[in-house]
């Protein structure tokens, strides 16, 4: 019996240790979901770098970008340092001048593959490298596997990014802002923060040798916020890191010295230290007109040219107006919740700031920070801030599905309704109506719908009839483009529900799935019904006739043939009505319910 008993002990513990193991496999396996669905899709965006000759270049690559790199094998194949430039005025610093990135390891790939095919390779690596970081900057702050790869996938498809794609000294610093983010959180809260220490001294290295001053400024700017907003987050031990995060980022310093040094001495006395010229910032293709601040964000899907529209190549955000929805409810989520509401504060002011910088000298914003702030006078495309906008967009996004994900919530119940209220602001505004109404139409759609789907979901059962409701409301208001010819049918439906809603008390059907259906099929056809009224009385109100008298004989003209048609539908159910079993008394609930709405 002992035997028999140690025996079942050990097939349980064999069975508890297994159980684990699966467990524990299924685990990591969650874990590392989000990055392989990321580089599959980050693989797929840069399809076309991965093949010699079909890297799409711009002016500034052909011209600037492949030649330094060119420069820069040139002389260290000759075991030199690239030091000069001889082939621009007879000689300009090379290793000085930042853009051209002569000490930044992976560029050294030219040597093995060539400038043309290494340049390729480098920027769809610099692609992956920032979803994969954004996937792990989520995943560090709290979110779920499925909102850190939504991070990661509108961090790589955002227009921001792509158009970054064909200018090659940028896209080299921005992969690397979602890392550095990842690299101060890990400082910050790590109970042994060493190897964070190492982390962000390679990866503040990394952003000083990859090059564009810009942009490492911005870089620079974006972790000094995200610092105080972990650090307020982390209400015990944040000060204990202070002297961790100064150690990284002067070991980092100390590994860029040797160009930054080259640089420091090259800029000495260089006239752009004196700052740029404010008026010239003015320029379209510089900085972003508040006109066209809709249009750079929510993007086209129509076959137009997108700098164009954005109303210069550095404005082009285009992440959408879905990733705008999402990113809002994501904001108003994470600052609901006190574990990330400091540190979500902090990255919203941010992007709130950049955005506001974008618009150049037409903001007052910026012309106090150009005064006031080192360094801010020195950047020459106030537009190239709408990166940061994408970054912490996406971050946001990521956080918005999943609170949509989690299911109804107050906080989700709230975001969904300030984000209605954004989106109505815009409709309002003359910054949406500055773009071409085709435009604005399928913006108006496209939020529309996003917002019933996501209504619906956070409402459950009684979301699904609201947001039916809502986006017939929403047609009838595109094809009748008037407020006062949309109320009408907006008014029939509810006053129809109402009734068929007393009318189900008394036989005492519940709101179920089969009653549900019915009054949503309903909505529409009560609908139908009252247009084709409305068209007919618009009809002599058109000829001059007075609205009162116009009403009537409207109603009396086709008021046959839409009692015909609705009897018509009634007359399909009724063989419903005499159906035997459970399944005749589900579909007897339907046609009643379906039959009275109409009616």
């Amino acid at each position: 019996m002992e035997a028999g008993t140690e025996g079942s002990e050990e097939g349980q513990t064999g069975t508890s240790d297994a159980g684990l193991t699966e467990a524990a496999s299924r685990a990591r396996l969650i874990s590392a979901a989000p990055f392989a669905i990321v580089a599959v899709i980050g693989l797929w965006l840069t399809r076309s770098f991965w093949f010699p000759g079909r890297y799409v270049v711009g002016f500034d690559t052909y011209a600037y970008s492949g030649p330094n790199l060119e420069i820069t094998e040139r002389a260290l194949r000759q075991w030199h340092l690239p030091i000069l430039n001889d082939l621009i005025f007879g000689g300009v610093p090379h290793l000085g001048n930042p853009s051209a990135a002569a000490l930044y390891p992976p560029n050294l790939l030219t040597m093995v593959m060539g400038t043309n095919r290494a340049m390729g390779v480098i920027v769809a690596a610099h692609v992956l490298l920032l979803g994969i970081g954004m996937s792990m900057l989520a995943r560090r702050l709290g979110l779920s596997p499925i909102g850190a790869t939504a991070a990661g996938v509108i961090a790589m498809a955002a227009g921001s990014t792509l158009t970054k794609t064909v200018q090659f000294e940028q896209i080299l610093v921005l992969a690397w802002m979602p890392v550095l983010l990842v690299a101060v959180h890990a400082v910050i809260n790590s109970d042994r923060p060493w190897r964070a220490v190492a982390a962000m001294a390679a990866t503040t290295a990394a952003i000083l040798l990859a090059g564009h001053p810009q942009l490492v400024y911005q870089a620079g700017f974006l972790a000094g916020v995200a610092v105080i907003g972990f650090a307020i987050d982390d209400h015990h031990r944040w000060w204990r890191r202070i002297g961790h995060l100064a150690l990284g980022v002067t070991i980092g310093l100390v590994i860029a010295s040797p160009q930054l040094v080259a640089v420091l001495h090259a800029t000495a006395d260089s006239a752009i230290t004196g700052g740029r010229d404010l008026e010239a910032l003015r320029s379209p293709a510089l900085s972003l007109p508040k006109e066209f601040l809709a249009q750079a964000v929510l993007g086209t899907v129509q076959n137009r040219d997108p700098a164009a529209f954005a109303s210069g190549f550095e404005s082009i955000v285009f992440i959408g107006v879905v990733v705008v929805l999402l990113a809002v409810i994501g904001a108003v989520a994470l600052i609901g919740a006190r574990s990330t509401r400091s540190w979500a504060i902090a990255l919203g002011v941010v992007a709130l700031l950049a955005l506001t910088w974008a618009t150049g000298p037409r903001s007052m914003l910026f012309r106090i920070a150009f005064d006031v702030v080192p360094g801010f006078d020195l950047a020459r495309a106030s537009a190239r801030w709408l990166v940061i906008v994408t970054l912490v967009g996406a971050l946001f996004a990521g956080a918005g599905v999943d609170a949509i994900w989690r299911g109804a919530r107050h906080v989700d119940l709230a975001a969904v309704g300030i984000a209605a209220a954004v989106v109505a602001a815009l409709l309002a505004s003359r910054i949406l109506l500055a773009a071409d109404a085709r435009s604005a139409q399928i913006w108006a759609v496209t939020a529309a719908v996003a917002l019933g789907l996501i209504a619906a979901n956070a409402l459950g059962k009684r979301g699904v009839r609201a947001s039916a409701i809502g986006l017939v409301v929403l047609v009838c208001f595109l094809f009748l483009r008037r407020i006062t010819a949309t109320l009408i049918p907006s008014i029939a439906v509810p006053i129809s529900l109402c009734i068929t809603f007393g009318l189900m008390y008394v036989l005492g059907y519940g709101i179920d799935n089969v009653t549900l259906l019915g009054l949503t099929i309903a909505v529409g056809l009560v609908v139908d019904d009252a247009i084709v009224v409305l068209e007919n009385t618009s009809r002599h109100i058109e000829a001059g006739m007075d609205r009162f008298k116009a009403a009537l004989l409207g109603a009396r003209e086709v008021g046959f043939t839409v009692l015909s048609i609705s009897l018509s539908l009634v007359a399909v159910f009724i063989p419903l009505l005499f159906m035997a079993g459970q399944t005749g008394r589900l579909f007897r609930e339907f046609a009643v319910t379906l039959s009275v709405a109409v009616m």
